[in-house]
């Protein structure tokens, strides 16, 4: 007897879920769009979304609940040589998972080191050098416990396997439980966080350099338009950020009712989307602006450390930094997931090898040699 499938218990639980990868944006955009244009690339990206994120996203749910099944097997049913591009969207998930599940020990390191320690106690031993940041030293030497070398596996980061136990223990619960756990806490994890970053903006647009910081990130340099790359990142950056092509959309709209009308479920996502893209550029540039962009770090991982060292930034502000953060383990939740639906079913040995490879690509994290992988 063939056990019925997993099914979301209502269409709200469906769309937070598929909202919530939305948030990831806070990650990468930021950077990207001051690289490429700063509020021009919102030109390209848009475009790009209209043109290629909507009828993909569409495109993907409409053949994942049509078909109901995994993406290994549903693509072979429209062409058989394409049997192997839903293995190809399992192992990119895999490594996908892995990386998602060490940002997440980070954060939950520097979380505990915010919340027990007085900002103005954290040592400095860089204060004079003139080739590095306070905050990126404190990230590779003090997070991560770089080595001397790349070659040096003789040492173990403790602190960072421990985190990255509980993170990849939190993807065990909901992976046991399903889709229902996941739409349940989808109503907490796809809606907090955007109140939580409106928040820290309201809190930075009162700290000089706050609104500097945005109103230089938003001016515009329309020369970039005309650079194939800054399109290409465009496209890039969507893809990434609704996850497109990993078949995450295939797999969760699996789990509804073949009659469904996604049509809508897809524009509440794209717009959801498009307001976390700029929603998070204003709060990280808000931040940047208030250190008068001297560190001029790449992204949030260099940005949570700066904002620590801000003396009139509570505590309290600090900590809902690092639970908006935090909440991006719901992304690793949906990669797991992905993951294991993809391999069930299948032989044993498949399984092992599975298993085999997460552990081998975690244990790489947690030495001191990753401060170099970093670099």
């Amino acid at each position: 007897m063939v056990k019925k499938r997993d099914e979301w218990s209502s269409k709200m639980q469906f769309v937070l879920t598929c909202v919530g990868y939305a948030v990831g944006n806070v990650w990468r955009f930021p950077a990207t769009a001051s690289e490429h244009g700063k509020s021009a690339f919102f030109i390209p990206y848009t475009i790009c979304a209209i043109v290629v994120g909507f009828p993909v996203m569409f495109f993907e749910m409409t053949i994942g609940q049509f078909h109901q099944i995994a993406a290994n097997r549903l693509f072979p049913k429209y062409v058989s040589f394409f049997r192997g591009l839903g293995w190809c969207m399992a192992i990119l998930n895999t490594i996908v998972g892995i990386t998602y599940n060490t940002v997440i020990g980070w954060c939950l390191i520097l979380f505990h080191i915010g919340c027990s320690t007085n900002m103005s106690s954290i040592p400095s031993d860089c204060l004079l050098n003139i080739s590095e940041t306070p905050s990126k030293q404190f990230f590779f030497n003090k997070i991560l416990e770089k080595s001397h070398s790349i070659s040096d596996f003789s040492s173990f980061n403790w602190r960072m396997a421990i985190a990255i136990l509980v993170s990849a223990m939190g993807c065990a619960l909901i992976n046991v439980t399903g889709t229902k756990s996941m739409g349940k806490t989808a109503y907490v994890t796809a809606t907090v966080p955007y109140f939580l970053i409106m928040a820290l903006l309201g809190n930075s647009l009162f700290i000089p350099g706050g609104l500097e910081g945005i109103v230089s990130s938003l001016q515009p340099d329309f020369n970039h338009l005309t650079r194939m790359d800054t399109w290409y990142k465009a496209g890039g950056q969507i893809s990434y950020s609704l996850s497109l092509g990993v078949a995450n959309l295939i797999s969760f709209s699996s789990c509804n009712s073949k009659n469904y009308n996604c049509y809508s479920d897809c524009l509440v996502v794209s717009m959801a989307d498009f307001g976390m893209s700029l929603l998070g550029s204003l709060t990280i540039f808000s931040v940047m602006g208030i250190l008068a962009f001297k560190n001029n770090p790449t992204g949030t991982v260099f940005a949570k450390p700066i904002a620590e060292e801000l003396q009139r930034i509570s505590l309290w502000i600090i900590a809902l930094l690092f639970v908006v953060t935090f909440r991006l383990d719901h992304d690793t939740f949906g990669v797991f997931i992905v993951v294991t639906m993809l391999i069930h079913k299948e032989i044993a040995q498949v399984a092992k090898k599975e298993v085999a490879a997460l552990d081998g690509g975690v244990l790489i994290s947690e030495t001191n040699q990753h401060g170099h992988l970093m670099q």
